[in-house]
């Protein structure tokens, strides 16, 4: 399995790679400028079972 970081993973397009990279058994590392989107996908992966292998960043960047 691979590692895989995603800018902007927490919505739209990235959201959907960031899940479908999970559900394949990768571990994803999502860097995003808002919390609660990243609170959502680390809540979207724990649905899949995927919790262990999903990690949120915060950017910090305005």
């Amino acid at each position: 399995m691979k590692i895989i970081v995603i800018t902007g993973g927490t919505d739209g397009i990235g959201k959907g790679l960031a899940m479908d990279f999970l559900k394949k058994g990768n571990t994803v590392v999502v860097i995003g400028r808002n919390h609660q989107k990243g609170q959502h996908f680390l809540e979207d992966a724990n649905k899949i079972g995927a919790i262990e292998r999903a990690f949120f960043f915060y950017s910090g960047i305005t």
